[in-house]
């Protein structure tokens, strides 16, 4: 469920609220807000839009803020608002640098069906940025939605990588390694996870993941090559606490490797959260939205042409203030 936005009631209040809707589309609002300790928020609104003839999706508001930052910022950009916002086409969050040619910086989108809001780590050197609200419907909008866009700042100790016993280590991959793959993964492909053929059990981890508990599992990916560009896929169930709502997952191996993960809600194969950076010389580390109270599978494999490593992975639940 989506938090209330803009409320007077709540713990985080607007910073900045919308001023000039009709001009933002194209002139950013200056918010003179500066990005970096602390959590920033910012407040506005997508207008209601009737529509005479055939449904068809349609962009139908833009709203653009200015933020700067003083110092290189580590944020978590979280975006929420009225429920109603389920009912659009798509309503995304688009950061971008205010070069002559702007980069995108950092995307989100909300996915109602995936979770209540939506989340992501972000980098943001100092320097100025531009804050894009964008809300595509193919439907009436009967009333004014209320959203915020929260920058928090994500703080170097925050899901640091655990080095205690595993609360869960891999058992049941079997002699091919292939007993946990659960799912093959193309990003080649439109829908990039499938279903493996073979009828793989997830690793029955039992784990609670809590709004504020942390886990680690471990387990090893080996060379046995996958469906699709991956090697051997290791899927490990987990539940979310009554009150989590967002997870942070950190990913690490040993050797010259590159894994990645995916976190999925039991049976499906859209992820809730995705890490899959190329790079073997560093790990994975991502922030997303969730469900409370579901059941979800953690994928974690090895990107074709990359050695067998093991691995270990933090996850650290978490609540969004509302």
């Amino acid at each position: 469920m989506f938090a209330t936005a803009c409320g007077g009631s709540d713990p985080l209040p607007c910073g900045y609220r919308e001023q000039n809707d009709a001009t933002n589309s194209t002139m950013p609002e200056a918010t003179n807000l500066e990005l970096g300790v602390g959590t920033k928020v910012m407040c506005g609104t997508i207008a209601p839009v009737t529509f005479n003839g055939p449904p068809v999706a349609t962009l139908v508001d833009v709203d653009t803020y200015r933020v700067t930052t003083a110092a290189d910022a580590s944020l978590i950009l979280q975006f929420l608002g009225d429920p109603d916002l389920s009912t659009l086409s798509d309503v995304s969050v688009v950061v971008r640098d205010t070069n002559v040619r702007p980069a995108i910086i950092a995307t989100t989108t909300l996915h109602a069906n995936l979770a209540g809001h939506s989340a992501v780590i972000t980098q943001l050197p100092a320097g100025t940025y531009d804050v894009t609200v964008s809300a595509t419907t193919a439907t009436a909008i009967p009333a004014v939605l209320n959203y915020q866009i929260r920058f928090a700042e994500d703080k170097p100790d925050r899901c640091a990588a655990l080095t205690t016993a595993a609360n869960y280590v891999e058992a049941n991959d079997g002699a091919a390694s292939a007993g946990n793959n659960m799912l093959d993964a193309d990003f080649s492909k439109e829908q990039a996870f499938t279903v493996t053929a073979a009828s793989d059990t997830p690793e029955p981890s039992g784990l609670k993941v809590a709004k504020d508990s942390k886990f680690r599992i471990t387990g090893a990916s080996a060379a046995a090559m996958g469906a699709g560009e991956y090697l051997d896929a290791d899927t490990y169930e987990f539940t979310t606490g009554d009150d989590t709502d967002e997870l942070t997952i950190v990913l690490g191996w040993a050797g010259a490797a590159d894994l990645d993960y995916a976190v999925i809600e039991a049976g499906t194969t859209t992820p809730a959260g995705l890490a899959d950076i190329a790079s073997t010389t560093s790990g994975e580390r991502a922030t997303f939205a969730v469900k409370p109270k579901t059941t979800y599978w953690l994928w974690v494999a090895g990107f074709k042409g990359n050695p067998a490593a093991d691995y270990d992975m933090t996850i650290c639940g978490g609540q969004l203030p509302d």
